[in-house]
């Protein structure tokens, strides 16, 4: 075959002309003919010429595809020489399998359900200003006092405002700062302050009586807590260290424990302590002996322990970087629940939870064990 000859496409068929190289190209399957020199002339692989030589290999591939096809000449029993095509190997272009996922971790059941939630920061009456304590008194009523303005309001168990009560400056120390609220058994709010406890009468909105401190002895600065003979628990400061001062519901001195290091505290039915410390809860007796200490590694762990709250049942509720700790009365892990921020707890007669926030109360209905 001389240059400019024409033939056809070993593969396709299609007409071609041969060029003086060694390799053409199908301009329409894209099949790549090697062209065998015999002499002056030349043959693309695959079509008939006559030859005694050895068996002519020709390779051809096809660009756009993924099936390859290998073409030989080879020498039949009669000399000629005979084409055939005959594919070589076959494969489909898979995706890898990516690897199965591992199972995600099942989730425990939920035990706490938001039923109520209200409140908006604000200073009109009935919206939030930094709000700091809450209680919820046994007829049903929500009171939150704030941090600083004075101002404790109260609301219907469905959160609707009813009032707001004006506290007066603390005569010893002339400021309005509150740390703590606590229920009473007949429907009254004990507000500890910067220096006094002060008694509240929800219904009426007005102050009752004041239960005034003296520093350094007896210096009201921290959490308040209300047990159902109607005495007071209360932290008291004295230069750093924080104990806790048992008042009888006339305002009279009964106990006191030392040094307990706590500024949260709650207290059982029975008179069990509660006290929530960095990374752990310590409990105490009535007389203030030490009984045990808790705190759950993984989940459970604690390492900056809030305000605390002890439901009818005995199971401790503790706040800490937005969620609440669970335990059972024995100090075991039982759940979280996720909540924002927290300035303190509550939980009324039914067992529900409230979570107070700077500017909101959310209420959650709880499913939990017995005791």
């Amino acid at each position: 075959m001389k240059v400019g000859s024409p033939f056809k496409c070993t593969h396709c068929g299609a007409q071609l002309t041969w060029r003086d190289t060694p390799v053409i190209e199908c301009e329409y399957c894209h099949t790549r003919i090697l062209m065998k020199n015999i002499g002056a002339q030349a043959t693309p692989a695959g079509q008939g010429r006559k030859s005694n030589r050895a068996a002519l290999l020709v390779g051809a591939a096809v660009v756009a595809g993924v099936v390859i096809i290998g073409v030989s000449a080879s020498r039949s029993k009669s000399g000629s020489s005979q084409t055939s095509k005959a594919p070589v190997a076959a494969a489909v272009a898979t995706p890898p399998i990516p690897p199965a996922k591992p199972p995600e971790p099942a989730k425990p059941p939920s035990v706490g359900t938001v039923v109520l939630k209200f409140g908006e920061a604000g200073t009109n009456a009935g919206q939030l200003t930094d709000a700091r304590a809450i209680a919820v008194v046994p007829s049903g009523e929500i009171v939150v006092a704030e941090a600083r303005s004075g101002r404790v309001h109260v609301f219907d168990a469905k959160g609707a405002y009813q009032r707001v009560i004006a506290l007066p400056p603390s005569a010893l120390t002339k400021e309005l700062t509150v740390f703590g609220a606590g229920a009473t058994p007949d429907n009254k709010v004990v507000v500890s302050r910067a220096g006094d406890l002060l008694v509240l009468e929800v219904k009426a909105g007005t102050v009752e009586k004041a239960i005034r401190g003296s520093y350094p002895e007896i210096f009201y600065h921290g959490d308040v807590e209300v047990v159902p003979d109607g005495s007071i628990w209360a932290v008291i400061d004295r230069t750093g260290d924080l104990s806790v001062m048992h008042v009888s519901a006339a305002g009279k001195v009964v106990g006191k424990v030392a040094k307990v290091g706590a500024n949260h505290v709650a207290v059982d039915g029975v008179g069990t302590m509660f006290l929530s410390k960095d990374d752990v809860i310590e409990v105490r007796d009535s007389k203030g002996e030490v009984q045990r200490k808790f705190s759950q590694a993984g989940t459970g762990k604690l390492d900056n322990a809030g305000p605390i709250a002890i439901d009818g049942k005995g199971h401790v509720f503790v706040a800490e970087n937005n969620r609440v700790v669970i335990f059972d009365p024995e100090g075991a892990f039982i759940a979280e629940l996720a909540t924002g921020d927290i300035q303190d707890l509550a939980v009324d007669r039914a067992g529900a939870l409230y979570v107070l926030s700077r500017a909101s109360i959310a209420k959650y209905e709880l499913s939990l064990p017995a005791k």
